[in-house]
């Protein structure tokens, strides 16, 4: 299953940046990435130091 934007035609700024804010949450917060072991972007970030930038093992 790959994972898309639900909506690419926005009828106005305002639906755009809530549908894009949308996907970015769920892009970094709650979408697993195999790259990453499995874990979300916000995980490995705050698993790492202050600047995000521990040397982690990931697959």
């Amino acid at each position: 299953m790959s994972f898309v934007a639900e909506q690419l035609d926005y009828e106005n700024p305002i639906e755009a940046v809530h549908g894009i804010s949308k996907y970015i949450d769920k892009y970094n917060f709650r979408r697993p990435h195999d790259s990453l072991g499995k874990r979300t972007p916000d995980e490995v970030y705050f698993e790492t130091s202050e600047y995000g930038l521990n040397q982690i093992k990931v697959s």
